[in-house]
């Protein structure tokens, strides 16, 4: 078996870019103080220069997952926070209420799901091949894909 049609589809391989992070903060009517300008796009940022995303957008999700996906292993919640923060914040919550988003977003994680239940979670087979997002190999995209095969 072979062919690009096999293997699930990733939207981004690397962190967003400025335009891309712009046009998520314009889609949200995203307005602070602070701006900095990158690559010819202006984002608004925090005093620290952290850059504002908004809570529901997979924009957001795609950078919390790489952020807790580490060089080498999955980052813990604390590690991922502490990665995000250096970057970025939830526009309008708490750092309480981003924290709890955050450690929400990696509850979702498969691969932490088995470390942490020690049972059988069920993925396809190239399941390592593109680990770029959080729930990229769902039971939804294992069985649409298997429904393709045959």
């Amino acid at each position: 078996l072979s062919g690009e049609d096999l293997l699930p589809k990733a939207l981004r391989c690397a962190w967003p870019g400025p335009g891309e992070l712009a046009a998520t903060q314009q889609r949200h009517e995203i307005v602070t103080d602070q701006t900095e300008s990158a690559d010819g796009h202006q984002l608004y940022t925090d005093v620290n220069g952290r850059v504002a995303l908004p809570a529901r957008d997979p924009m957001t999700n795609h950078v919390i997952g790489i952020c807790h996906m580490g060089d080498l292993r999955h980052r813990s919640v604390a590690g991922t926070v502490a990665e995000f923060r250096q970057h970025y914040y939830l526009y309008d919550l708490r750092k309480t209420e981003e924290y709890h988003h955050i450690r929400e977003a990696c509850g979702k994680c498969l691969a932490c799901i088995k470390t942490r239940t020690q049972q059988v979670i069920h993925r396809p087979l190239w399941y390592m091949v593109l680990p770029r997002r959080l729930n990229t190999c769902t039971s939804t995209s294992w069985s649409s894909q298997t429904r393709r095969m045959g």
